[in-house]
């Protein structure tokens, strides 16, 4: 079986004084390393974060400022679209009026000339009339 002597605690104790070396020396060392390392790829992933955040955020505000500007393209383009409108109601109005008093002065034009040609048709017609009834009887009248 195991003998328990002397060795066996100067192994014990060597054992214990070992670790101890070893942990100031070795793992003390490596674990502020691993800390820093720790430290430093939590606050990269913090900065990614914050950069996701403001990369979203703009992105976000770029659609945003493209839905609106949509929007104030489409506002504009039926503001003109309405401008325009009014604009050729107004100018067909005005041709029309145009159109209607052209119409009439050549209505009143017509009627114009038409009782000149009355008037001296009428003047005439007796002189015509006479100039018929001899045609027609063969002697003057």
């Amino acid at each position: 079986m195991i003998d328990v002597n002397i060795t066996a605690v100067y192994q014990v104790v060597n054992f214990v004084l070992l670790i101890f070396a070893l942990n100031m020396l070795v793992y003390k060392p490596i674990r502020g390393v691993l800390a820093k390392r720790h430290d430093k790829v939590a606050g990269l992933e913090g900065s990614v974060e914050k950069a996701e955040k403001e990369v979203s955020k703009k992105n976000e505000d770029y659609n945003a400022g493209i839905k609106e500007a949509r929007v104030k393209g489409i506002r504009e383009k039926d503001s003109l679209i309405k401008l325009a409108e009014d604009e050729g109601v107004d100018l067909l109005k005005k041709i029309n009026d145009h159109a209607r008093d052209e119409l009439k002065k050549i209505k009143e034009n017509i009627k114009n000339d038409a009782r000149e040609v009355e008037e001296r048709l009428s003047a005439e017609v007796d002189v015509f009339a006479r100039a018929i009834g001899n045609k027609i009887l063969g002697r003057i009248i």
